[in-house]
C-alpha cells in the first residue's frame, strides 16, 4: 500500500467505504503521501474533508502540514493551522526543529520581532534545553544555523545579536563555531574589518573558539592587514597551538595565492612537519574543485625535503583527471621526475589508465596490481 500514488489511494478509501469497512490505515497513509507530494492545496483539500469526516487526525500529521505550508511560504496558512490545532489540542508542541523552520519563515517574511516572540513562546522546557550541541542532530543544527545566515547575510548587526542571545538564553543552542559564524560574518558582509576583528577577538577570550577563521584570515589577507592579521595568529595560537596555527596561516596565504608568503612560514626552522594537515587540506581542496589552491601548494612546498609532496601530487593528478585534463596529468609526472619525487604505484595506475583513456601513449610501466589470491599465495 505504501507504494500506491494520491488517486489510488483515495480510490482504495472509496472502495472500502462502498463495503462498509474500515479506511482509518488507509486515509493515515492518504493524508502522509499529500504532504510528501510538497502539494499545499491538495493537503488543505484532503485535511479538511478528513476532519469533515471526523477522522482523528494525528499530531505528527499536524505537524507535517505546518512545516510544509511554512517551507513553502505559507506563513499565514501555518499559523492558521497551528492556532487552530492548538485550539483543540491544548497540549500540541511542534518539534524543536519545525519551531526553527516557522520562525525562518517569519524571517524570510521580514517579521523579526514575530519570530522572536514565537522563539520564546515556544523555547523548550528545562529537561528539553539543549546542553551539548554536538549530540544534537544535523538537521536541527542546519535549521539554528539558516536562522542566523539569514540576518548575517542582511548586514544586520543588531538583529543578528539579538536573535543570537536569544537562542542561547532560551536554551536552543549553545555556543559553538556554527552559530558563532554569523556574529563574524554579518560585519564581513558590511565590509567591516575592525568590528569583524573585535568580535572574533571576543569570541576567543569568552568560549576559546574560532569561529570564521579562514574567511577573516583571508579577508586580512586581501587587505594587507599585517597587524590585525599577526593579532588573529596570535589568538588563534591561544586556542590551537602555534603549529596549528602557523598551518592554518600557511593555507589562507595558498588559497589567497600568496605562495611566497606561505612558503616563509613552511621554512620557518622548528616547524614540525604535520602531515595530517597537509593531507587532509589536499583532501579537501580535491573535493571543492580546488585545483588552483593544491597548485599552489605544490609551488609553496617545493624542495622543501621536510615535507612529504606525495599526497600534493596524488590530489591534484585526480583533480586534473576530474576536470578531463590530460596534458596537464602527464606534466603532473613529468614534473616530479624533472623534481625527484617518486610516484606512488596508486598514482602511476590511475595517471596511466587515465592517458591510455585518452589515447595518449604512456610513458612509464603500469604498475600491476595484486590480486587477492597473489597476495595469498605469498604469505
Amino acid at each position: 500500500m505504501s507504494n500506491l500514488s494520491v488517486p489510488q489511494l483515495e480510490r482504495l478509501i472509496a472502495d472500502l467505504e462502498a463495503r462498509k469497512e474500515n479506511t482509518n490505515g488507509v486515509k493515515s497513509q492518504l493524508i502522509r503521501s499529500v504532504i510528501r507530494t510538497n502539494d499545499v492545496a491538495k493537503t488543505k483539500e484532503v485535511l479538511q474533508k478528513l476532519e469533515n469526516e471526523n477522522y482523528v487526525v494525528s499530531p505528527g500529521v499536524y505537524g507535517l502540514t505546518i512545516d510544509m505550508y511554512a517551507t513553502n511560504g505559507k506563513v499565514e496558512e501555518a499559523f492558521e493551522l497551528l492556532k487552530s490545532v492548538k485550539a483543540r489540542q491544548p497540549d500540541f508542541m511542534l518539534d524543536r526543529v519545525k519551531v526553527i523552520r516557522l520562525a525562518q519563515s517569519l524571517l524570510e517574511g521580514e517579521r523579526f520581532d514575530e519570530a522572536v516572540r514565537f522563539l520564546e513562546e515556544n523555547a523548550p522546557s528545562e529537561a528539553g534545553k539543549v546542553e551539548n550541541q554536538r549530540e544534537v542532530d544535523f538537521v536541527y543544527n542546519s535549521a539554528c544555523w539558516r536562522l542566523l545566515n539569514t540576518l548575517a547575510e542582511k548586514g544586520n548587526v543588531q538583529q543578528v545579536n539579538q536573535l543570537f542571545e536569544h537562542l542561547q538564553c532560551k536554551g536552543y543552542i549553545t555556543p559553538q563555531n556554527i552559530f558563532l559564524g554569523s556574529l563574524i560574518k554579518v560585519h564581513l558582509v558590511r565590509d567591516d574589518l575592525p568590528a569583524a576583528m573585535s568580535t572574533f577577538a571576543d569570541i576567543c577570550q569568552k568560549h576559546r573558539l574560532t569561529p570564521w577563521k579562514t574567511e577573516l584570515t583571508c579577508r586580512l589577507i586581501q587587505a594587507e592587514d599585517a597587524t590585525n592579521l599577526q593579532r588573529l595568529t596570535d589568538l588563534s595560537t591561544e586556542v590551537h597551538g602555534e603549529v596549528n596555527s602557523l598551518y592554518d596561516l600557511v593555507f589562507a596565504f595558498v588559497d589567497c595565492g600568496r605562495i611566497r608568503q606561505a612558503r616563509k612560514i613552511l621554512e620557518t626552522p622548528g616547524l614540525r612537519t604535520r602531515y595530517q594537515r597537509i593531507q587532509t587540506a589536499c583532501e579537501r581542496y580535491q573535493q571543492e574543485g580546488k585545483t588552483a589552491s593544491l597548485e599552489g601548494l605544490m609551488e609553496a612546498t617545493k624542495d622543501l625535503s621536510h615535507i612529504d609532496r606525495s599526497e600534493i601530487y596524488h590530489k591534484l593528478l585526480q583533480s586534473y583527471i576530474a576536470e578531463k585534463d590530460a596534458t596537464k596529468s602527464l606534466g603532473l609526472w613529468t614534473r616530479m621526475q624533472e623534481e625527484s619525487v617518486a610516484p606512488s604505484d596508486a598514482f602511476l595506475m590511475e595517471l596511466g589508465d587515465f592517458l591510455k583513456s585518452n589515447g595518449y601513449e604512456v610513458p612509464f610501466a603500469i604498475p600491476v596490481q595484486a590480486s587477492p589470491e597473489d597476495t595469498t599465495s605469498s604469505r
